[in-house]
């Protein structure tokens, strides 16, 4: 949470369609860089909204609710543009741009919905000396997808989160030394990424040891990947929703402090509905934690985009006190500060559940 705890003009002078795999690249127009395309179901034909479209080192977008897309600044040459949506296999189409002036071509990708392959559970917890997840069938990568659109959602379509915030300081025995409301916005470009070794940072303009807290967005992050391992921890549910839990852990290698914890996803949509994490590796001297931990919950600002809406961090210090630090926030208000995913217009509030 904080760093402390158009539907386009149908332009289709040639329609080129894609399914789950291509024999050779395919040639097509994007008139000054401009691709347009709609992305539709194989089966049903009926459009994938909210697909994630990506030109691999270059631009990215979300599909609007009617599965259309539209890149700007695609480089003329080869490039490999890949299409994903949660509960779908993935496509990628290795194309060859040309520039040319004039009406551009619209693509149509098919995808193929993603039959759910649950791994097996296994009852001892895995040695975590590989980032590879074995076993780990489409859930996991279920999990990296919620992260990716995630991760794009914050980045490429920012949005404003104003929340309530309870900030309590209890002693060992939990009584309440003291307790302060407060309303804080949060802008979804200012959070910190994970860089391994890097959790724990002294900050000299506050004199103070501040840790940068687990997003699910860090799954996006290849640095995050290859230094944890991940593994189907069982079922969950979340307000009686039933649910599966992804537990992760730093690999055996990773000594330095990092985070530990698990994501749930929604078993039939497989949405992200919760994250949990806390801190490993913490040294007995030299920091001021002697544990933190975060549960966040999660809903849909658009169909099939989450953001959070509830949270709660605690913070034990390490010191003579043993002082705890409790906060918890809720959603007031959501805003988004330039484009929307959905195609509405920026600027419009939404309250919190």
């Amino acid at each position: 949470m904080s760093r402390y705890m158009r539907q386009l003009p149908a332009l289709a002078v040639l329609l080129v369609a894609f399914r789950s795999s291509l024999p050779g690249q395919a040639i097509v127009q994007a008139p000054a860089g401009h691709l347009t395309g709609v992305v539709i179901d194989s089966i049903t034909g009926s459009p994938v909204p909210f697909a994630l479209v990506v030109v691999e080192g270059g631009s990215r977008s979300f599909a609007s609710e009617g599965g259309r897309f539209a890149l700007e600044g695609i480089p003329e040459g080869k490039v490999l543009l890949r299409i994903q949506q949660i509960g779908y296999r993935s496509v990628v189409l290795p194309l060859i741009v040309r520039r040319d002036p004039g009406a551009g071509a619209v693509l149509t990708v098919h995808l193929t919905r993603q039959p759910l392959v649950l791994p097996t559970l296994s009852v001892t917890a895995p040695d975590c000396r590989s980032a590879v997840p074995t076993g780990g069938g489409t859930l996991i990568e279920e999990v990296f997808r919620n992260a990716e659109r995630l991760l794009v959602l914050q980045k490429d379509y920012p949005y404003e989160s104003r929340m309530s915030e309870i900030n309590s300081l209890l002693d060992e025995q939990g009584t309440v030394l003291s307790r302060r409301i407060d309303t804080t916005t949060f802008d979804s470009r200012d959070r910190s990424a994970y860089r391994r070794g890097r959790v724990l940072v002294y900050q000299r303009v506050i004199d103070r040891e501040y840790a940068t807290y687990f997003s699910p967005a860090d799954l996006a992050n290849p640095q995050f990947r290859t230094a944890h391992c991940f593994w189907f921890d069982g079922t969950d549910d979340q307000d009686g929703v039933p649910a599966y839990r992804i537990a992760f852990r730093p690999l055996l290698g990773v000594n330095s402090v990092d985070w530990a914890g698990s994501l749930v996803v929604d078993s039939a949509t497989r949405h992200l509905l919760r994250s949990e994490a806390h801190l490993v590796n913490l040294p007995r001297q030299g920091t001021g934690f002697r544990a933190a931990g975060c549960v966040v919950l999660y809903m849909q600002v658009v169909p099939t985009l989450v953001q959070e809406f509830q949270a709660q961090c605690r913070t034990e210090e390490n010191s003579a006190a043993a002082i705890t630090r409790v906060q918890r926030w809720s959603l007031l208000e959501h805003r988004f500060l330039r484009r929307r995913p959905d195609g509405g217009n920026s600027g419009g509030g939404s309250g919190g559940a």
